[in-house]
């Protein structure tokens, strides 16, 4: 019988430390999972340099719950090896990203609830509060179809450059013809008082089976001082084989 568990280990720099120190990971805890096919740690997720109000500091997704038939995603505050009781369980969620995207300087979490295995999915915002973060959500961004697995890649940053977080969702299996040929679709979302319901920009694979939204991630690429948001797809057209390809947009394509 297969079981599966976390390790978390701890980074530890010796105090003379030069341009050749090597980081040493030493082993901090384990832990286990409880019910057969769970897939704990299908997604792990830590919360560094979120603001003061957010109570965790990593949540983590089981794959799949045979109990309830849907996936869990698990909310802890960890300094302790026995700190093994999640504070707060998001039933049928497996993906999570973190940010500020109303501007009030207060950590908001965007979790992902994928009910019937990704054939209905939706990316909810819980908002931060002075003591914690909401449990109760106050927007819901819905997937534009059905089995297009919106929401199982996000990412946050600044993309128009106002100062306050924005949230990107992929839906790598978005199909655009009826024998639903995934091309893949990427939704973004800027922050502001208010979070629309539909997306300010969006972003479309050029191909059947590109996959595009496998992967996403905004950082400085080009060291210019804004953001950019790179997208990962399967396939690019013309190739005739799955390679894999990276699609870059920089701060000087307009969103």
């Amino acid at each position: 019988m297969k079981t599966c568990h976390l390790l978390f280990a701890l980074c530890c720099l010796p105090l003379a430390a030069h341009a050749q120190t090597q980081w040493v990971l030493q082993p901090f805890m384990q832990y286990f999972g409880h019910v057969r096919g769970t897939v704990l740690g299908f997604r792990v997720k830590g919360f560094v340099g979120s603001h003061s109000n957010n109570p965790y500091n990593v949540a983590v997704a089981e794959g799949y719950n045979p109990i309830i038939n849907d996936p869990r995603l698990l909310f802890y505050h960890i300094s302790a090896p026995q700190d093994t009781i999640p504070r707060w369980i998001v039933w049928g969620a497996n993906n999570v990203d973190y940010g500020d995207f109303n501007d009030d300087s207060l950590t908001d979490l965007a979790i992902r609830k994928s009910i019937n295995t990704d054939h209905d999915d939706t990316v909810l915002v819980y908002l931060g509060n002075a003591t914690g973060i909401d449990t109760i959500p106050s927007f819901k961004l819905l997937a534009e179809q059905q089995r297009s697995a919106f929401g199982r890649r996000m990412c946050v940053g600044d993309l128009n450059n106002d100062g306050t977080d924005d949230l990107v969702v992929t839906a790598p299996t978005y199909y655009l013809d009826f024998f639903g040929q995934e091309y893949g679709k990427v939704y973004v979302y800027f922050g502001g008082s208010a979070i629309k319901s539909r997306p300010d920009f969006t972003i479309t694979g050029n191909c059947v089976g590109a996959g595009f939204g496998s992967q996403c991630v905004i950082g400085d690429f080009n060291s210019d001082g804004f953001n950019d948001l790179a997208i990962r797809g399967l396939y690019q057209s013309g190739t005739g084989f799955s390679y894999g390809y990276l699609n870059i947009r920089p701060r000087q394509i307009r969103f």
